[in-house]
């Protein structure tokens, strides 16, 4: 998966996804062409972790908090 398409999928910046892979959150990528790819394996099993550990908002908005200053 290119970065473009990894960070499309997990609703990141280009930058982020990266950043990610730096740090070890994503899996190292080759280099194909000169460009960076990822495993697509890997990257499909965080989103789904992702998916399964944020809850849902029911198609409400969230609530916000305003600060008094």
């Amino acid at each position: 998966m290119t970065v473009t398409e990894v960070a499309d999928l997990l609703g990141v910046l280009k930058e982020d996804v990266l950043r990610m892979a730096e740090h070890g959150v994503l899996p190292h990528p080759i280099t194909i062409d000169g460009e960076p790819h990822f495993p697509e394996e890997p990257i499909l099993r965080r989103r789904e972790e992702e998916d399964d550990a944020v809850p849902s908002a029911g198609g409400r908005p969230l609530p916000t908090t305003t600060s008094s200053g």
